[in-house]
């Protein structure tokens, strides 16, 4: 019964994926449990944390790229489109993108 319960609670680990702390790239500045790229300030930066992503504007705008499982496909694209080519948060959005299968 032991083996069964452990599977159990491995295959649904497995199969929830990755939190949206694992959003932000390696190199992020860490604040606590929060981390920013590229770094806290000066904005704008992706904001990560296990329960979201979000990319900020500034301390009062942002938009939700991730909550918990559920990634805002449109909202990546909406915040992609106007980064840009040289923009450091361009990268870790686009391979956001591919890794919750936004088409």
């Amino acid at each position: 019964m032991r083996v069964i319960i452990v599977l159990v609670w491995v295959l649904m680990h497995c199969a929830l994926g990755k939190g949206a702390k694992d959003d932000c790239p390696a190199g992020s500045e860490k604040d606590g449990q929060h981390l920013f790229y590229p770094k806290i300030k000066p904005y704008p930066h992706l904001h990560c944390n296990k329960d979201f992503t979000v990319y900020s504007w500034n301390d009062k705008d942002h938009v939700d790229l991730v909550r918990g499982d559920k990634p805002y496909c449109a909202n990546m694209d909406k915040v992609l489109s106007m980064l840009k080519d040289n923009d450091p948060c361009k990268q870790p959005i686009a391979v956001m993108k591919v890794d919750y299968d936004c088409k």
